[in-house]
């Protein structure tokens, strides 16, 4: 069995890594990563800063992790960006996917605009609306590491938690996303690990949006979030 997965080096997508990395009906793991500064469609977002924190994250985490599994490790991005991770990365699955900018196709535009109007707005719902593209384009389902987060009314979860069936959400523009950490809080997780014994990686984790000089900035809702 193959799985596929978006990863950042998140404490959540790390969280998720390690199920399937430890689960003996996967076989190949498949692991998908977008340098690209997804804006909001405004253009008003200050930017994305966590792009090189969380490269050299996943490259201390993949050093510490049994990558048998893993069949490819796919970085999308701009080419100066994809440069840099080839002298970073050196394993044999890493593949490199060229993509200059950010660009919607039609069919995205009528489903997410349309859907979410004067919503789509943020950040975190332009990033999403990227990788339905992307998983389109490529053609399979993969694994967004949402968490339970009914706490925030401004975040993916709460503009589709209605439509939240299982581990999958009821809307077509999302029938390639899964969901398998959807019913689990950040404490959730780490309990889990805790027993398994993954906390030693998950400390390796990072969460800041905004660090500053390569520290976390500590104000940001992930850094507010932080468990471990």
């Amino acid at each position: 069995m193959t799985n596929n997965i978006f990863w950042t080096g998140g404490f959540d997508s790390t969280f998720r890594l390690l199920q399937i990395i430890n689960d003996d009906k996967i076989s190949e793991i498949n692991i998908y990563y977008i340098t690209l500064f997804i804006d909001n469609v405004n253009h008003s977002n200050i930017g994305r800063r966590s792009v090189d924190v969380e490269l050299k994250t996943m490259l201390n985490i993949l050093s510490v992790l049994d990558t048998s599994k893993i069949k490819s490790f796919n970085i999308i991005g701009k080419s100066e960006d994809l440069l840099m991770c080839s002298f970073m990365f050196n394993y044999s699955f890493m593949n490199y996917i060229c993509k200059e900018e950010v660009t919607y196709s039609d069919k995205t535009k009528i489903l997410y605009f349309d859907l979410f109007a004067n919503d789509f707005v943020n950040r975190p719902i332009s990033q999403y609306t990227y990788i339905t593209d992307i998983l389109e384009e490529f053609n399979i389902e993969a694994d967004i590491c949402l968490e339970y987060n009914p706490g925030n009314p401004r975040s993916f979860w709460s503009l589709v938690s209605k439509q939240i069936v299982g581990n999958k959400i009821e809307l077509e523009a999302f029938s390639k996303f899964n969901l398998p950490i959807i019913s689990l809080t950040k404490e959730d997780m780490l309990d889990i690990s805790i027993k398994k014994g993954w906390t030693d990686v998950l400390k390796l984790t990072w969460s800041c949006w905004y660090p500053k000089d390569s520290l976390p900035c500590g104000v940001c809702f992930a850094c507010k979030r932080r468990v471990i």
